[in-house]
């Protein structure tokens, strides 16, 4: 095995994720506001995304979507062309955690303070079903 190592952005990354069909890593840096995009064959930033408080990554390596939970909703990052867009939630205050099943593309999400992991079809963006939970759910995990 061959270890490298690959100079990122100053600062305090937070979580990262790693696309293994693309060799990609996606590194958030909450406190900073911003997500990069790492090529890791090229050893290179691709991109850099403006974000106001990332937290954790999930991508479906179907679709090639990578989803990043952040202060008001999810944001969905196109693999392909680093292009990004924020699905509301329609909770205020978003930040919790975010994971996807790549089987049915559907996210599971919770929200800081709220008692709902809100469930989104990544296909259309629009909220699936909202499931109540119990106080303070922060973490989502599928499988």
């Amino acid at each position: 095995m061959t270890f490298r190592t690959i100079q990122i952005e100053k600062g305090v990354p937070g979580y990262a994720s790693i696309n293994p069909n693309t060799n990609t890593a996606y590194i958030s840096y909450t406190l900073s506001n911003f997500v990069i995009v790492v090529n890791l064959e090229k050893g290179s930033i691709e991109s850099k995304v403006q974000l106001t408080c990332p937290g954790n990554i999930a991508i479906n390596i179907v679709t090639n979507k990578v989803y990043v939970s952040s202060a008001y909703g999810v944001c969905e990052i196109d693999g392909e062309n680093n292009n990004y867009h924020i699905i509301n939630i329609g909770l205020p205050h978003s930040g919790g955690s975010v994971d996807v099943n790549p089987l049915t593309n559907l996210l599971h999400t919770t929200c800081f303070g709220h008692d709902i992991l809100t469930v989104i079809d990544a296909a259309t963006g629009a909220i699936a079903d909202k499931i109540p939970v119990g106080k303070n759910q922060i973490k989502s995990q599928i499988g």
